[in-house]
């Protein structure tokens, strides 16, 4: 079974949006294992390190929320 790996901000001042149109439509999808990454409130190197150590070989990931969520989870993607 494939992993999607959804990366979001809690912070983030779209957060409501992103709750309500990724985060619970996601308990919805069938054939997928719904791992998730909130991102933590310290800076973007922790983040990407962290998020690196939980993705596999194979995982989606789905960034949902600005630039600096973006970076993280394009960073973590090459470092996996």
């Amino acid at each position: 079974m494939k992993r999607l790996i959804i990366v979001y901000n809690p912070r983030s001042s779209r957060f409501a949006d992103v709750k309500k149109d990724v985060l619970a439509p996601s308990r919805e999808l069938q054939g997928y294992i719904i791992g998730k990454y909130e991102v933590a409130p310290t800076n973007l190197d922790d983040n990407i390190a962290k998020l690196a150590e939980i993705l596999k070989n194979g995982d989606l990931v789905l960034s949902a929320g600005g630039d600096a969520t973006g970076i993280i989870a394009a960073n973590a993607i090459l470092q996996s």
